[in-house]
């Protein structure tokens, strides 16, 4: 064994022949999964091992660049940023992008339950008070929002920014009920921290249906629910520098996701100075899901990854509360303030997993993991909406999600609409 080893992952030993003394150099199974910071990460340091057996081309330039460049933090470091972290991350922030559709509808659903004090749907554009049953009330929203997580155990976190459109139309009939269509539109770009260099830009557009049921024989009971399907069109930029060793990744692809939402609430209404102030319990449960198929990136020679098809899942719980208030002005608008608060619970497992592998070595796949930060937020959500007496109506929208570990989110819109 030769003392002074200057490589952290590579044992020497000298051999004496009868001709010529060798030189061996062996790799021990925890060679770099020793340095690693998470199972995770020595996962993809055993399978390193495995491809080191059968290394050739630009996967000996990263070996080496492991075996001779770096010291055992960095190598800990170097794990991280070879794995599918990234995409877990992007696979987060597309389906907390549905979570934040479903409150956007969630909360617009809520304007159309009737106040059984008078006897009519008043927020269905109609300050005089007259029941607008049977007519279609179109409308529009322009939104915009952001979340941060921050890292946390060892597991790197993520910035994400969106803008898009919601559009859609609804109708309310004599039974009470109130159903309707929308679509969206959304961009978003999502930049992951940590020891990563990763960008994620995605388009998304989807089309779904949404409903609520709030009969006068109810007295306040509503029940409401919302689904929609679309695609997400997906491009990952992700850089690897390991000392000198640098490469570029690229990838794309195109995934169906899904949402869907049910929930039920009770308004008790009261008379407030001019107007008339709603509030009561709301609690609902809320499923979404993306299917990403298989991902092969590009450019990046040894570092590039192959992703096995994956369905990343969230099915959340929340329970709160919804209050709103509404009053006329002698010019004939109506004012309504919109208010809707929740703790939000995640059900499902939470835990983020991608099986990848080294593009050219299929054999020795690796899973990269990524724990949820909280299972637990604060969901705020209000709005201010002014209805002319000609139908059209401008609402604006703030709300964002707090106090889960490490965490924020804010979201803003400006919806307008018109009855026809």
């Amino acid at each position: 064994m030769i003392s002074n080893n200057p490589s952290k992952t590579l044992t020497f030993q000298l051999l004496n022949t009868d001709t010529t003394p060798t030189l061996i150099a062996t790799r021990a199974s925890n060679a770099y999964s020793q340095y690693a910071k998470t199972e995770t990460a020595a996962d993809l340091g055993r399978s390193l091992v495995g491809v080191s057996n059968n290394a050739r081309g630009d996967m000996q330039n990263l070996l080496s660049a492991l075996d001779w460049s770096l010291d055992g933090p960095s190598i800990g470091h170097a794990l991280n940023k070879l794995g599918a972290e990234a995409y877990n991350a992007s696979a987060r922030s597309s389906l907390k992008q549905q979570s934040e559709f479903n409150t956007l509808l969630t909360n617009h659903l809520l304007g159309y339950v009737r106040n059984v004090m008078s006897g009519v749907n008043r927020s269905a554009a109609d300050p005089n008070g007259e029941a607008t049953l049977g007519k279609w009330i179109g409308w529009g929203s322009f939104f915009g929002s952001t979340s941060h997580q921050g890292d946390h155990n060892d597991t790197s976190g993520y910035t994400s920014h969106g803008v898009g459109f919601l559009g859609g139309a609804d109708k309310t009939l004599d039974s009470g009920l109130t159903l309707g269509l929308h679509v969206g539109f959304a961009t978003s770009r999502t930049k992951v921290h940590g020891d990563h260099d990763a960008k994620n830009y995605s388009k998304t557009a989807f089309i779904g249906g949404q409903a609520i049921y709030a009969p006068e024989a109810w007295d306040g009971v509503y029940v409401t629910g919302q689904a929609r399907v679309g695609l997400e069109d997906g491009t990952m930029y992700r850089r690897v520098a390991l000392g000198a060793y640098e490469r570029s990744n690229e990838s794309r692809w195109t995934a169906p996701l899904w949402s869907a939402l049910l929930g039920v609430g009770k308004d008790f209404y009261f008379d407030a100075g001019d107007g008339q102030l709603a509030a009561g319990p709301v609690a609902w449960l809320e499923y979404s899901a993306l299917y990403r198929p298989e991902i092969s990136e590009s450019y990046g020679k040894a570092t590039r990854l192959k992703l096995d098809a994956t369905t990343y899942e969230s099915f959340q719980s929340a329970l709160g509360g919804h209050v709103s208030y509404e009053m006329d002005f002698a010019n004939g608008t109506t004012m309504k303030l919109n208010g809707l608060a929740a703790w939000r619970h995640e059900l499902a497992e939470g835990t983020m997993r991608t099986n990848a592998a080294f593009r050219s070595y299929a054999n020795h796949s690796f899973s990269t993991e990524t724990d949820l930060a909280g299972r637990d937020a604060l969901l705020l959500q209000g709005s201010l909406k002014l209805t002319h007496k000609s139908g059209f109506f401008a609402e604006v929208g703030l709300g964002g999600e707090t106090l889960r570990t490490a965490s924020s989110s804010f979201n803003g819109s400006l919806t307008m609409g018109l009855e026809f």
